[in-house]
């Protein structure tokens, strides 16, 4: 099995499935990593500054857990009915008017010059 296999959840499947017009089907269960925040810049979350930049995947599927990962901890608000597909048109509230940088969510996690790290997390941030 590949990493990119692994990488797929299920809400990627679905989305890739109705892009595709396909019906695939997972034939057996793998591990669903948590989303975080990573910054090789910050510690605290709580610091972050007005205008940081937030790197986020790209990919409905996985933008919409990365908004979430970002709703939960209180750095943004997004519509209620926003649902797993969540995308930045659905902020309500951005207090700190953080910077949303879609990016290639590849499953590794690499250092960037622009944004900390953490390409297959929920986000990467810099200020």
């Amino acid at each position: 099995m590949n990493s990119q296999t692994i990488f797929q959840h299920l809400v990627f499947l679905a989305q890739s499935n109705t892009e595709n017009h396909t019906d695939i089907a997972p034939v057996a269960a793998t591990t669903v990593v948590p989303l975080g925040l990573y910054s090789s810049r910050h510690t605290q979350l709580s610091r972050l500054p007005d205008r940081a930049e937030i790197a986020l995947p790209n990919d409905p599927a996985n933008q919409g857990r990365a908004l979430r990962v970002l709703e939960q901890a209180k750095v943004i608000e997004l519509r209620p009915e926003a649902g797993l597909f969540a995308t930045p048109d659905d902020i309500t509230a951005n207090p700190k008017h953080i910077r949303l940088t879609p990016v290639n969510a590849t499953p590794s996690i690499s250092p960037s010059s622009t944004a900390a790290s953490g390409r297959c997390a929920a986000a990467r941030w810099a200020a």
